[in-house]
């Protein structure tokens, strides 16, 4: 009898990696396990992880699609990451990651419209222009057809802190429930966190180009 290939999760949950359950999909595991995966397949100068890579490119893209940029690599979690000339002699993991990628978005009701999935790719475009200038020890080329890199140089967080900004990025965004996400002691807590993730990695500019976004983020 042949059983269906399964993993398990930080949170005990089962993962079927064939045919993934939108219910058995947790926030939390994601965030666990993208700020444990290294992009680039770790060759990079230091450590530097799939959560922090889509909390700021959250940050970057226009607020309507925070939610989706977020998430956009949320499959990694589970599948690892793959690099794009590897998944293009791969065709059957593209298909296994498709069909999470499908699931999450049922999951935390994301729009995977055109518009939707062309904003998050011109975002994340922007990130591995700017990754490609600040994470290599080696000059790095930047494709021509990419944007140009952000200002703010990318400076990287630990697992640790990449897994509470990812978790904390949730709370805000409404894909994690959290009590007191409105209460006055959690919204000083946050800017706190911000503050001392962003501005002391000289994360400045990222702040003072999307002050209305951030402030509004901090209101909520």
């Amino acid at each position: 009898m042949n059983h269906a290939p399964t993993i398990m999760t930080r949170s005990g949950t089962t993962i079927n990696l064939l045919d993934p359950d939108p219910d058995t999909l947790h926030i939390e595991d994601i965030a666990h396990g993208l700020s444990n995966c290294c992009r680039y397949v770790g060759q990079v100068d230091k450590f530097y992880s799939v959560a922090q890579h889509c909390v700021l490119a959250s940050f970057i893209v226009s607020p309507e699609y925070a939610r989706e940029t977020l998430t956009h690599d949320g499959s990694e979690a589970y599948l690892g990451d793959v690099s794009s000339p590897l998944k293009q002699l791969l065709p059957e993991y593209k298909a296994i990651e498709h069909r999470f990628e499908m699931s999450i978005a049922k999951k935390f009701v994301l729009d995977i419209s055109k518009p939707a999935l062309s904003a998050v790719k011109h975002v994340d475009q922007m990130m591995l222009s700017t990754e490609s200038r600040d994470l290599f020890v080696v000059d790095r080329p930047i494709l021509s057809e990419y944007p140009r890199p952000h200002p703010a140089r990318i400076r990287p967080w630990s697992a640790r802190v990449a897994r509470k900004a990812f978790l904390l990025r949730a709370v805000e965004l409404g894909l994690l429930e959290y009590p007191s996400r409105k209460g006055i002691f959690f919204n000083i807590k946050r800017r706190l966190f911000w503050f001392l993730h962003l501005s002391s990695h000289q994360h400045r500019l990222l702040l003072q180009e999307w002050p209305q976004q951030y402030c509004e983020a901090s209101r909520t």
